[in-house]
């Protein structure tokens, strides 16, 4: 690549553009080879000498778009996870899909009695003899990062739980894990605490293997708001009636007919669905 182009990255630092970067989290998304060829060559022609990632990213998301919607939703994906808001419920219900998508029983929102304390936990998964307990942290701003706070406070929890035997629940001969699952990443301290504390740390590319974005892929999930055929207002419609999952529009299309859509538009959406979720 003859032509330098600098990059202002979301957390403020610069460094040269990597066209292999933008190529791995395209692949990721599942776009044709030639597609990404094509996407790089176009943003290193338009992009001027000083951008940003945010301008790439944008730039990347309207080529993908042009070519297939579908491709678009799946690259969006860290972004559609902060969709998820305002509030962090939609998001633990995402969450709760995937352990379930693992086998687990789950429940979303359990208050369990500690020795000290009463503490609600954001989802209980249960599978054999494995118990886990996740603190769900939502962040509506994918720049923002978890931070150690949030580790300190579900290591104390852990402490606490424990000491009264995880209320009523029955944790003898159990594997107890207690888990904290962010849309966004962690901050230094928080990893370097956790990973001390034996906590299960899962975030935006963390750990290296097993992080969201894996889980995500490896449960074949796709949340709703990742759709590009559906408007910001609609997708808070959806998710307000506790509709978090792309695959599940199928089975409840009559949600769509309630936000006033056309056949035509119905069948639209029901297209990228149908691309996006693998149905």
């Amino acid at each position: 690549m003859s032509k330098k182009i600098i990059v202002e990255k979301y957390d403020g630092t610069k460094e040269q553009f990597d066209p292999e970067k933008l190529r791995e989290s395209l692949e990721e998304a599942q776009t044709p080879d030639d597609l990404i060829d094509d996407i790089i060559k176009t943003i290193i022609k338009d992009s001027e000498e000083q951008t940003t990632t945010k301008a790439i990213y944008t730039r990347a998301f309207d080529l993908l778009k042009e070519k297939r919607r579908s491709y678009a939703a799946r690259y969006s994906l860290r972004q559609s996870l902060a969709d998820l808001g305002p509030t962090g419920y939609p998001f633990e219900k995402f969450v709760a899909h995937i352990f379930e998508a693992k086998g687990y029983k789950t429940s979303v929102g359990v208050v369990m009695q500690g020795s000290c304390t009463s503490h609600e936990i954001d989802v209980v998964a249960e599978k054999n003899d494995t118990l886990v307990l996740v603190e769900a942290k939502f962040h509506n701003d994918r720049t923002i990062k978890s931070a150690l706070q949030t580790a300190l406070y579900v290591r104390a929890r852990y402490d606490d739980l424990k000491k009264n035997n995880h209320g009523s629940f029955d944790d003898k001969g159990k594997n107890i894990e207690h888990w904290l699952i962010t849309n966004t990443k962690f901050s230094k301290q928080a990893v370097e605490y956790g990973e001390c504390a034996d906590l299960h740390m899962v975030g935006w590319g963390h750990p290296h293997k097993g992080n969201l974005e894996e889980l995500i892929s490896d449960a074949d999930l796709q949340p709703v708001t990742a759709l590009t055929t559906l408007s910001g207002s609609h997708k808070r419609d959806l998710t307000k009636q506790g509709l978090v999952l792309c695959k599940n529009i199928r089975s409840e299309k009559d949600k769509l007919e309630g936000l006033g859509f056309s056949d035509s538009k119905i069948r639209e959406v029901m297209d990228e669905v149908n691309h996006l979720c693998h149905i």
